[in-house]
């Protein structure tokens, strides 16, 4: 009889979120070469039209969230406390995998279940954050931790946050690092010019200006209080727009910042772009891009300005190094003149020959096989 896989897809089938970006590829390929294995997908909506795979393979369990709760807050809550145990418990499998870690695992996944713990901003980054906020993943990741067999993180200052932060939890389980992965993109593109000038279009820009990108979403640890404040300055001194990209243009932060540093004809607000537009912003259209995070599990869009040569200025934190080297201009994030200067210095540097060869660190291959074998050693009782 086959081994059954459960794998969480509450967070991929709803968003293009980094986690999303990253989890996809490995759920794609264990389903692919763990071919003597059935799967099952959970998830809240159904999974055909967000992830493209032969359904033939495995079987997508929708678990809708709750229709008594109207507030997405209260929902994700009901949704990690009861909902998803709850259909959990009803299912027979040899192994858990999630890509995160807001559930409480049921008691027959006690150590059959394998969760990913991204960053620890509610515990590093407390007080950015509010009391409501931070109390449900307080409570439950370290019941996650000591319900499950093992732990996956993507970065080495992630795994050394958890050892010191949950070293008595943590003790007997493995501790994967698994990266962040990224794939040369295609060089050579048809229409390519044509593309350009529709997403120039699109966004509004204009010829004889800079534009800075800024691709990292606006959660409160992104600072994006900061980067505006800065930015206001440099703009009114130089000939220069941000490029803001996401589902932002109606966010009620991003427009109270925008209002209160008057710059509202100085950023564009792109709403959700394709990959193939993001890749055109990187690749051809802006000069710059920004990672200014106080926190970061990883920071995927440090690697993705490197991926294709353009400048980046970062945030002065250790994962940035860690992800970033010698490559960006770094900035105190907390000191808005730094930041105002090393902007500055951003827009006089050029591109740089995009990366023929991903470092190996982030080759998805590696990485592949790092979750494979984790897989594997578990179904096969070796842990």
């Amino acid at each position: 009889m086959k081994k059954t896989i459960v794998i969480d897809c509450k967070i991929i089938s709803q968003s293009t979120s980094g986690i999303s970006g990253y989890f996809i590829p490995f759920v794609k390929s264990l389903i692919l070469k763990l071919y003597d294995y059935q799967f099952i997908l959970l998830s809240p909506v159904p999974m055909q039209n967000k992830f493209d795979y032969d359904w033939q393979r495995c079987k997508n369990v929708v678990v809708p969230y709750s229709k008594r709760l109207l507030h997405p807050f209260f929902q994700e809550i009901d949704y990690g406390l009861r909902v998803f145990p709850n259909a959990l418990k009803r299912i027979d499998a040899d192994l858990l995998i999630s890509p995160y870690y807001d559930f409480i695992v049921p008691p027959n996944f006690v150590y059959k279940t394998i969760i990913t713990i991204h960053d620890l901003c509610y515990w590093d980054l407390s007080d950015k954050y509010r009391w409501y906020t931070k109390c449900f993943p307080r409570f439950v990741l370290p019941r996650s931790i000591n319900r499950s067999a093992a732990v996956i993180t993507v970065s080495e200052f992630s795994k050394s946050r958890i050892k010191y932060l949950f070293n008595e939890a943590i003790q007997g389980k493995s501790l994967e690092l698994v990266y962040n992965t990224f794939k040369i993109k295609e060089r050579v593109n048809r229409n390519i010019e044509s593309k350009i000038g529709r997403l120039k279009r699109k966004i509004g820009i204009q010829a004889g200006i800079k534009y800075l990108l800024y691709t990292g979403g606006v959660e409160n640890r992104k600072n994006i209080e900061n980067m505006l404040a800065s930015f206001r300055k440099l703009a009114s001194e130089e000939s220069v727009k941000l490029v803001i990209t996401g589902n932002c243009k109606t966010h009620p932060k991003i427009i109270r910042l925008l209002s209160k540093n008057n710059l509202h004809e100085k950023v564009h607000l792109t709403g959700i772009l394709s990959s193939e537009e993001l890749d055109l912003l990187y690749s051809n259209i802006c000069d710059g891009a920004l990672n200014l995070s106080l926190y970061e599990g990883f920071g995927r869009n440090t690697y993705e300005a490197i991926l294709y040569g353009i400048p980046v200025l970062c945030s002065d934190i250790p994962v940035n190094r860690e992800v970033g080297g010698d490559y960006p201009i770094y900035c105190d994030p907390l000191n808005v003149q730094d930041i105002h200067d090393k902007m500055y210095l951003l827009m006089q540097q050029g591109r740089r020959l995009p990366v023929e060869v991903i470092d190996i660190r982030f080759r998805f291959e590696s990485n592949e096989n790092k979750m494979i074998r984790l897989v594997k050693s578990f179904l096969k009782g070796e842990n």
